[in-house]
């Protein structure tokens, strides 16, 4: 008898009915966890990239300045201690001339006074050259004293 009653239960509709949906929620389980993992290893990942690519933009920022010349020049003028408005006109020299490495002006005697005089010649405006040219002498005394010689300390006016 007790098989009998089982075997009804195990055919009757509702028991076959009760087995399908289980096993349609165990499946759809199964699904909706294997598309929780998928979307938290794309949002890691994801995540990851976004971090790596943060990390190499801010290291190629800080590289590129670390070798900008021209912020180089800049503080170069600020250590010697200039006045703003002969910090302006070096820079304005440099930008004009168009110098890789404007730097270099700062380095000898000679580098400065070729720099200064063509700008002087190219680029100056006429009525800026006689006060330029006074300017360029005594910012010359004072960025590299030890490199001027007695040529240099004569009256910008008899040249």
């Amino acid at each position: 008898m007790t098989w009998l009653l089982l075997q009804q239960q195990i055919t009757s509709p509702r028991f076959r009915l009760e087995g399908i949906r289980s096993e349609f929620e165990r499946r759809s389980q199964d699904v909706e966890s294997w598309t929780n993992l998928l979307i938290v290893v794309f949002v890691g990942s994801a995540l990851t990239l976004l971090a790596w690519g943060a990390r190499d933009l801010y290291g190629y920022y800080r590289r590129r300045q670390e070798r900008n010349p021209r912020r180089l020049f800049r503080e170069a003028l600020r250590y010697l201690g200039l006045p703003r408005a002969d910090r302006r006109l070096l820079r304005r020299v440099a930008r004009q001339l168009r110098l890789a490495e404007p730097v270099r002006i700062l380095m000898t005697a000679a580098t400065f006074r070729q720099a200064t005089e063509h700008w002087l010649a190219e680029r100056a405006p006429s009525w800026e050259v006689p006060h330029a040219r006074a300017r360029f002498a005594s910012l010359l005394r004072v960025v590299l004293p030890n490199q001027v010689t007695h040529q240099d300390d004569e009256s910008p006016t008899t040249r």
